[in-house]
Formats: C-alpha cells, structure tokens, sequence
C-alpha cells in the first residue's frame, strides 16, 4: 500500500449521486497529503515519533511553485532566503516523492524520515537551508502506518538505494548520484549510517539526527564528513559521542544541537542549525 492508496474514493457529481468523479493519481496524492496537514492540526500525532511542533504544517504547492516564507516569518533585518520549489513527482511503482529544489545550489540530498512519520514535514523546516544547497528528495517510507499518511521502514538497503535512484531519475536527474548528502533522523538515521556503509561513493556526506544507535566508526569510515545532530530536549550523549569518536578516528565530524526540540521535532531554529550542519558538511569533507 502506498500514499495513493490510501485514498481510492470518489465523491458524487451533484445531483447524480449514482455517478462517481474519476480522480487522478496525483490528485489522489494532493488530498491525501491536505488530510494530512488537517490530521497535524487537530494534533493527531504517531506514538513512537510526535510530529515536528516548530516546523511548518504540510503544504504541496502545485509543482514548478515557488514556496515563500509568510511574511511575518522572515524579519525585515534578515537577508533573503533562497527560492524554493517544492513537487510532488510521482515515481512508477512507488510512493511519490516529494522535491525541494533551489535555483543556484549543486548538490543533491535525500532525505529519510523516523518511524511511523511523514518526510514532506521534516524537509519543509529546513527547505530554504536545503534548497541552497540545491536538490533534496524526501523519500517516503516503504510500509504505512496504522494512521495515513504516516510510514515506517522495512526496507534494505539494496531496496532503499533503488527507489532513491528511482526517485531522482523520476525528477528528472539523469546524472551520476554519486557525492550526495544523506540526511536521516531518528531510524531514518540508521538507515543512511548503512545507505553510506554499502554505497560509500554515492551517499558520501551524512548527517544523522536524533539516532537511537551510536554512530560508529567502521560503517562510516570512508565517508567525507559527518554531522551528529541531537535535539536540546532528547538524548545527546549516542550523537555527541559518536561524532567525537568519529572525529577522532580521522573522519570529519562535528555535533549540533537543535535548540528547544524533544525526539521527533526539529524546534524553532532547524532552518539555522540545518543550514549550518550543510554547510559544515561540504567546507570540512576530505578526500578519498
């Protein structure tokens, strides 16, 4: 079962309560992803991962739309922030993924979100630190979750690479992927550690968040660089640990904190720390 499934009911023509409207699947995935802005509304939250509360609600814009910040969001003081485009591409035998697309940035993302949870969600508090980056994929999780539209992971890693590759040759992207940036939180996060441990070249910058393992230097040891980032409010002592023996062994790695977050959240300044922690990955990498 996949997002598209989760909605395969047509609403009557008025009048003629007999005679169902065709939908397409795009559409299907449109109403699917509204419901669940409203379901984040009414705090409707999975157990294992509460929703990000300082991250913006789930918002698709019609593809090739640029996605602007709310006035009130960005103080006058505050340099303009990078374009975004946000798409939703549909991916043959897949989930549709959802894109994050900047207009100057070179490098390419993807993005795995935690059990039971939603990827668009968590790449909308950072888009615009993504987006200068370039191109961010949020890839959803293979297995749905008792609520919809939420997802959780079963894949391999051998699945996982390919419906990746899938996604950006979906989006259009027909180049070597090699060189790219994994970003994974909670067991997102284990994912990408072992994405990056199988296919070193290609997923060669990392940034975990919120893990519940300890990062370790043997799956990561031909990385480029690292990023261990904990929420201020969850467990620190896997990622901060992790990053200073990673570091110590000779693999670029730092620590961050986002400020104000529990597990699950992103808090008020993920868009800064994120913006960073890219930043940190592509000015620290080494070569292999």
């Amino acid at each position: 079962m996949s997002l598209r499934a989760a909605f395969d009911g047509s609403p009557p023509v008025p009048g003629d309560p007999d005679k169902p409207i065709a939908l397409s699947r795009t559409a299907r995935t449109t109403i699917v992803v509204v419901l669940a802005s409203l379901a984040w509304a009414c705090e409707t939250k999975p157990v294992s991962e509460p929703t990000p509360a300082h991250s913006p609600p789930v918002q698709v814009p019609e593809n090739h739309a640029e996605a602007a910040p709310a006035a009130s969001a960005v103080p006058s003081a505050t340099p303009p922030r990078e374009s975004v485009r946000i798409e939703t591409v549909e991916v043959e035998g897949d989930a549709p993924a959802f894109v994050l697309r900047g207009t100057h940035g070179p490098h390419r993302m993807v993005f795995l979100h935690g059990y039971c949870s939603h990827g668009l969600r968590y790449a909308q508090s950072f888009q615009h630190a993504a987006a200068k980056q370039g191109v961010l994929i949020a890839v959803q999780a293979d297995k749905p979750c008792d609520e919809a539209p939420f997802r959780r992971w079963t894949n391999t890693a051998e699945t996982l690479n390919g419906r990746i590759e899938a996604a950006f040759r979906a989006a259009g992207d027909d180049a070597s992927l090699d060189g790219m940036a994994i970003i994974g939180y909670s067991s997102g996060a284990v994912l990408a550690e072992m994405l990056a441990h199988k296919y070193p070249a290609r997923y060669a910058h990392v940034i975990l968040i919120g893990g519940p393992q300890k990062p370790v230097e043997w799956r990561l040891r031909k990385s480029r660089s690292t990023v261990m980032i904990a929420g201020e409010n969850d467990r620190r002592d896997l990622m901060e640990t992790g990053a200073r023996d990673l570091d110590a062994s000779g693999i670029p790695s730092t620590f961050m904190i986002l400020p104000g977050a529990k597990h699950g959240e992103m808090g008020p300044e993920g868009e800064r720390v994120m913006g960073e922690a890219l930043d940190w990955l592509w000015k620290n990498e080494r070569s292999i």
